[in-house]
């Protein structure tokens, strides 16, 4: 029994440690959002991807140096840090902050491999002080999701619905940030998107869960639907027995 708890502490603190260094962080839950007409113009975009010439994978990063934006790797023109004062505009706030993915594939490839992305938290006006929230599909966190079991995500094109990604604040990161009209919000993708990238941008937008229509993952509404049948059909099953 000792042995158990000391194994138990063991793994407490290194979960801590693992974790405690980057306190905010990104999950995703098998959701989506059916909007339409997102494209460009109309969402608040933060990084925008497009790859370069031949090559079938995209990396790249938009953040903020104290006076611009500063876009590296295959960032796309449209990309942009996004500050408090736009994000309060569109009545999004801490609660219920959310990140969606829009891809634009197309061909006989219309799908990418997402395995980690950040958004970078600017608590200050020149670009000095930040903190990370970054999803990564391998975070126990996000155990269990579809993207945890495969990467894939595919394209639904330019405007169309889009992965939603959910943020968590710990502490006064929220107050923090939220604090300053002029603090903002930048984005990176240092391990590549791949799996065969082609056409047009994939785009990384702010949304919030109370704005945006988010429901269910199609795959997962299937499953969740074929669940609640089963379980129709067992209780009609033996209330006729």
């Amino acid at each position: 029994m000792r042995r158990l708890s000391y194994f138990i502490i063991v793994c407490v603190c290194l979960l801590s440690a693992t974790y405690g260094l980057q306190a905010a962080y990104i999950t995703y839950h098998d959701e989506v959002t059916n909007q339409v007409g997102m494209g460009f113009g109309n969402v608040l975009q933060t990084l925008a991807l497009q790859q370069h010439g031949s090559a079938t994978t995209q990396a790249g990063s938009v953040l903020w140096n104290g006076s611009s934006d500063v876009k590296s790797g295959d960032a796309a023109n449209q990309s942009q840090t996004v500050t408090v004062a736009q994000l309060t505009a569109k009545g999004f706030d801490a609660n219920s902050l959310i990140v969606i993915l829009n891809l634009n594939q197309t061909g006989s490839h219309p799908e990418l491999d997402m395995h980690t992305f950040t958004l970078r938290f600017y608590t200050s006006t020149n670009g000095s002080s930040y903190f990370d929230a970054v999803y990564d599909i391998n975070d126990i966190r996000n155990t269990g999701s579809t993207l945890a079991l495969d990467p894939e995500v595919k394209g639904l094109g330019t405007g169309q619905a889009g992965y939603v990604f959910r943020i968590t604040f710990e502490g006064a990161e929220a107050d923090n940030f939220f604090a300053n009209s002029a603090h903002r919000i930048g984005a990176l993708v240092t391990t590549a998107m791949d799996n065969e990238a082609n056409a047009g941008a994939e785009v990384l937008y702010m949304g919030d869960a109370d704005v945006n229509e988010v429901i269910p993952e199609p795959a997962t509404l299937a499953v969740l639907l074929l669940t609640g049948s089963l379980a129709l059909f067992g209780r009609r099953k033996r209330l006729r027995a």
